[in-house]
């Protein structure tokens, strides 16, 4: 067999729709391809992770829907929070809130007993839990069941190789182990930057604390706050804040593998020479063949079609899609757009009979872009080159928001925090130094 292809991958994240990821993985290893640097938002994260860690896309396949069955197997490790306890809901906020509110009608000693009977019934109520514990948690789910999960799987292939437990194994032992430049987007949205964790940025942040950050999307998993002992991100120290799905700021930036700037290879790893860059999209425009129609919820179209949750979803695709899709006109070439049309994001219950057909059509969509991908396309043309590096600095300096900015000549300079900058003549840029 003759010397694989390597080949830089971007991983677009989608929740379940992200099970189209393995189908390509594996037409590329059928194909003699291996993965040479990874990049991952959201699911893709997890994938990335996982490649990086030894696993092939065959095994990958195994993890995600059993072999056997044909069933999901991902599912038996999202699980949502255990119901209130009591407890939990005499401490709760929506008490707090009840109990601020004044009722009128009722007299001042019996508002108290009331507040308390609404929030348990309220709380307590089967229907009503997802929403409260996304009011009280920020998230509907325990991470904690997925992060145990990915412990075990990184041992399975790392154990042997290092005595570091798996939950405190850093990004940088991870790169010193096996070779892999691996990079997570996550999101601070207590700082509101897009940050890039990786063995340069992150060295001492635990791999699945990582993962946990950058598949926290917003609704499923509360975000993470950054403790202490994971180090500071690019020398800056952030324990506290919060951190979550980097999909929220930029979905797909394939531009960071694109670039050739040497700050942008500096933190993302230098390419090898001869690789290639593919980012594998997951297109919702694109209907799965073989898939079988699944009757809509009608509550949840329902729920969708009110004008200000329709309006409120619209503007989040708008603000992510728009940027992303900047980014793949520049290299449409090097993008694969998998079909993942009629899978929604967090459905959990797929049967076999809507797995089969996702993971077949990814691998057929992975075939047919081969068939005319030429892993030289990496080298781009001058003019798209210039606008490539741009826009990758410009995620990583401003999207990263890791510059001050020079008042008097404009300078951008890669050091401290800009917090905030006032238009006019005269008036001062507030800065962190």
């Amino acid at each position: 067999m003759s010397k694989p292809m390597v080949v830089d991958l971007v991983f677009e994240g989608g929740g379940m729709k992200g099970i189209a990821l393995v189908g390509a993985l594996r037409a590329l290893a059928e194909q003699n391809y291996q993965p040479g640097r990874l990049l991952g938002s959201s699911i893709g994260s997890m994938v990335a992770t996982l490649l990086a860690a030894g696993y092939s896309a065959q095994e990958l396949l195994g993890l995600i829907v059993d072999p056997t069955t044909g069933e999901l197997v991902l599912k038996n490790h999202i699980k949502p929070f255990s119901a209130f306890t009591p407890v939990q809901i005499e401490a709760s906020a929506t008490l707090s809130f009840l109990k601020d509110v004044n009722l009128p009608v009722l007299p001042d000693f019996l508002e108290g007993g009331v507040d308390g009977w609404l929030a348990k019934s309220l709380m307590g109520n089967t229907f009503l839990q997802g929403f409260f514990m996304f009011l009280e948690k920020a998230g509907t789910h325990d991470p904690e069941p997925f992060v145990r999960w990915l412990e075990s799987l990184l041992g399975e292939k790392l154990a042997a190789q290092t005595e570091t437990l798996m939950g405190d194994l850093t990004l940088a032992q991870l790169h010193q182990i096996t070779g892999h430049h691996l990079s997570l987007l996550a999101a601070n949205v207590t700082n509101p930057t897009m940050l890039i964790l990786n063995h340069n940025t992150a060295p001492d942040c635990p791999v699945v604390q990582a993962v946990r950050m950058a598949t926290a999307a917003p609704g499923l998993f509360p975000p993470a706050a950054w403790q202490t002992e994971w180090g500071a991100y690019r020398n800056r120290e952030m324990t506290g804040e919060l951190i979550m799905n980097g999909g929220v700021i930029s979905n797909f930036p394939i531009e960071l593998f694109l670039s050739q700037d040497e700050m942008v290879t500096s933190i993302l790893g230098k390419p090898d020479d001869n690789a290639g860059v593919l980012g594998l999209l997951l297109d919702e425009s694109l209907a799965v063949p073989g898939a079988p129609q699944t009757p809509p919820n009608t509550l949840q179209q329902s729920l969708s079609e009110l004008p200000g949750i329709s309006l409120l979803t619209q503007l989040i695709r708008t603000t992510i899609e728009a940027r992303d899709k900047r980014a793949m006109e520049l290299a449409p070439e090097l993008v694969v757009r998998l079909p993942v049309g009629g899978y929604a994001p967090f459905v959990f219950n797929l049967t076999p009979d809507q797995l089969q057909p996702l993971v077949n059509a990814s691998h057929n969509a992975m075939l047919l872009h081969l068939e005319k991908y030429q892993p030289s396309a990496r080298s781009l043309n001058q003019i798209v080159q210039l606008q490539v590096d741009k826009a990758a600095k410009h995620i990583i300096n401003v999207y990263g928001n890791m510059i001050t900015v020079n008042q008097d000549i404009g300078e951008v300079k890669e050091s401290g925090t800009v917090v905030g900058v006032k238009i006019g003549a005269g008036e001062q840029v507030n800065q962190i130094n």
